[in-house]
């Protein structure tokens, strides 16, 4: 029996290089990002696509080396952009559970009419 082909020790450098990442460690990481999320698979298959998005726009962030140094060079990334995900749902401010975001005029809890239409005129004006 043959001896797997290594991709990684072909492909030189760029796109060629992240493909062959991909087709090596593709599994794995998704893996990886499904047992670091608590098997939340749609959320990790997303997280799985935004971290090769990252790899093949920058290939360089991936150590070339041993299967363990890039595969730790892939988990890096990964850690990342799950953080990254992490800080920006926390900041995302959405209404509680069972309440509706306010929308209308005479919801808003502050402002006078005339501060109110200003605003309203500035995102008609930004549309």
């Amino acid at each position: 029996m043959n001896p797997p082909i290594l991709h990684t020790r072909v492909a030189a450098s760029g796109h060629d290089r992240a493909a062959a990442l991909y087709i090596r460690y593709a599994r794995r990481l998704t893996a990886y990002i499904t047992a670091r999320l608590g098997r939340d698979y749609p959320l990790a298959a997303d997280l799985a696509e935004a971290t090769w998005a990252q790899v093949r726009a920058r290939p360089g962030t991936v150590p070339v080396g041993t299967g363990r140094d890039e595969f730790g060079g892939l988990a890096h990334v990964a850690r990342q952009t799950i953080a990254r995900h992490y800080l920006r749902t926390r900041t995302r401010r959405e209404p509680p559970a069972g309440r509706r975001a306010r929308t209308s005029v005479s919801e808003r809890p502050h402002g006078t009419p005339q501060a109110i239409s200003q605003v309203e005129y500035a995102r008609e004006v930004a549309a």
